[in-house]
């Protein structure tokens, strides 16, 4: 599964829960946040990811053998990571470290939306709001900052996305027909079934904000959770 891991020892709680990790990183409940008409979409990725965690961990646990063991050494490898007392440490189980990661892997993939602004001066006006000028010298950190930022949104790559289902091997790279599958058995359809889950809801939200009278004016702060590549994006 295409996915990133990035984590702040104080969003882990013991036993894990995705609610208390998300209520956590945006400091307010998701209630309060839904009510006000935000992150409608994130959400809608999030309880997709948590689903998948649950049918992937279920498709695993067939092999009882191995998955004990493997659950095992994720615990053992999150406790010595030396990122948080073990005692703290939510992530015992297969299924606790897919959940937070998918949850991540959405996170990092509404990046890109914020590091194209890094392109824009009047992002920049907080820094000095009295500088009538573009800032290059690298005291004030502009240029440097945007250089930093606009190389982050050069990571796109065909099928690499939270859920994914297929990977393209790297000397096949470009080529639209070499999608393969990551693995195989009952865990490859679960991962096939939320791929699909995942491009619809994609493809759902596209064709609602194409319908927004003001799309051609705002329509660039709206494309993070569209179809993948349209308008240079991709979720994860």
């Amino acid at each position: 599964m295409h996915i990133y891991f990035h984590l702040q020892p104080q969003c882990i709680y013991s036993p894990y829960q995705a609610t208390e990790f998300l209520d956590h990183w945006f400091q307010s409940p998701r209630t309060d946040l839904e009510a006000a008409g935000l992150l409608t979409e994130f959400f809608k990725h999030t309880d997709l990811g948590a689903a998948c965690a649950i049918s992937a961990s279920a498709a695993l646990e067939k092999n009882s053998d191995k998955f004990d063991s493997t659950n095992a050494k994720i615990q053992d490898y999150i406790e010595q990571s030396g990122g948080w007392p073990a005692e703290k440490n939510g992530i015992k189980t297969v299924r606790s470290l897919l959940d937070v990661m998918l949850i991540t892997g959405v996170i990092h993939g509404g990046t890109l939306s914020m590091t194209r602004l890094f392109c824009k001066p009047e992002f920049y006006r907080w820094r000095n709001i009295t500088d009538e000028k573009w800032g290059a010298d690298p005291s004030k950190g502009d240029s440097f900052s945007a250089g930093i930022g606009i190389s982050t949104i050069m990571g796109v790559q065909q099928e690499k996305h939270v859920c994914g289902s297929k990977k393209i091997p790297t000397a096949e790279r470009g080529t639209s027909d070499a999608a393969e599958d990551i693995t195989k058995g009952s865990l490859q359809k679960v991962l096939a079934s939320y791929d699909r889950q995942s491009d619809k809801l994609k493809e759902v939200y596209q064709k609602k904000i194409l319908e927004r009278p003001d799309f051609n004016d705002v329509g660039f702060i709206l494309t993070d959770y569209c179809t993948d590549f349209y308008d240079g994006k991709q979720v994860g």
